[in-house]
Parts: structure tokens; C-alpha cells; sequence
């Protein structure tokens, strides 16, 4: 039999998202930045190493705005 859940779980599921979100907005200000700047720059110019980790950004923006 499956132990029992306990009392405080919502309370910590509640305070891990208080937590996230700010995080999250965080972290989509960062993307939409990096995007920007990778937008911005010259067709011939070398990839910064700032668009591979804007990749991976807008990775974890999608996995983080998909419905739950």
C-alpha cells in the first residue's frame, strides 16, 4: 500500500511556485534578449556562443509555457 501524502505537500507545491514563476519570467526575459541580439547581428558574422545557449533557452521556454 502507497504511503499516504502528506499534509504539507500543497503547501510546498504553493511556495515551489511562488518560487518559479519569477524564475521563469526571469528566464523568458533572458531568451527574448539573446534572440534579439542574434537577430541583430550581420548574416556573415560567426555565431556567438550566446545563440547555441538562446537555443537552448527557447527549449526550456517552450517545456516551461507547455500546458501541464
Amino acid at each position: 500500500m502507497p504511503a499516504p501524502i502528506p499534509a504539507t505537500l500543497p503547501a510546498f507545491e504553493v511556495a515551489v511556485a511562488d518560487v518559479a514563476e519569477p524564475v521563469a519570467d526571469d528566464l523568458c526575459e533572458e531568451i527574448d534578449e539573446t534572440v534579439k541580439v542574434a537577430l541583430d547581428a550581420p548574416d556573415d558574422a560567426a555565431p556567438a556562443p550566446d545563440v547555441a545557449v538562446a537555443v537552448v533557452l527557447l527549449d526550456t521556454q517552450e517545456t516551461l509555457d507547455a500546458p501541464r
